[in-house]
């Protein structure tokens, strides 16, 4: 779709009506479906560095990218152009968007969680995790996520009430997670480099 390097991360309007790709080239773009070239209003996005992850922030007009420079910026757009509206936060090693991305979930230090209003930038939680934090993986809600450790281990992490429940079983990275809810219950699918995909209980038994 243009990039000049690799794609490492794409994601879906809430309308879906566009797409957005982010790319090792340094920036990110927004694609109409209809089309295969960048239409008026969907321009690209310049970065410092290679951008790892983007998402729409509740609508079609706010984007949120995260960079190799450990950035997350908010972009949003105005009459027919996108401009940088804000910078949400600094020295983040990931980031994981609700399915609204109205709540952007990141890691920020060793042993620090931040849970952000990717609206607003309101910090709406920085929680201290026991893990030395490799990923973190937000529910659809953003109200939870799983916080994971490069050694395999990993934790629930929700924020009203602050709880945290431990995840103890994979013996390599968890590769990715999700929540999803059956017959009334919440159950967190994780995928490892030991090559197995375990299903947890929010309790934290597998």
């Amino acid at each position: 779709v243009g990039h000049s390097r690799a794609v490492s991360a794409f994601c879906i309007s809430p309308s879906g009506k566009h797409f957005g790709s982010a790319s090792a080239d340094k920036t990110a773009r927004i694609w109409p479906f209809a089309s295969r070239e960048a239409s008026p209003g969907h321009q690209i996005l310049t970065h410092d560095a290679e951008v790892l992850a983007l998402g729409f922030a509740d609508a079609d007009d706010h984007l949120v990218t995260l960079d190799a420079a450990r950035t997350v910026r908010l972009w949003s757009l105005h009459a027919t152009h996108w401009q940088l509206q804000s910078v949400l936060s600094r020295d983040v090693g990931r980031m994981s968007l609700s399915q609204s991305g109205a709540v952007a979930w990141t890691v920020q230090g060793a042993h620090t969680v931040c849970c952000i209003d990717t609206r607003t930038g309101e910090v709406k939680a920085q929680l201290t995790s026991d893990l030395v934090a490799d990923a973190v993986f937000a529910s659809p809600s953003g109200i939870e996520a799983l916080v994971t450790s490069s050694d395999g281990s990993a934790e629930i992490t929700q924020l009203t009430p602050t709880t945290r429940t431990a995840l103890a079983g994979h013996t390599g990275r968890i590769l990715d997670a999700c929540l999803v809810e059956r017959q009334g219950q919440k159950l967190w699918l994780t995928a490892s480099e030991d090559a197995t995909a375990r299903v947890w209980t929010s309790s934290g038994i597998p």
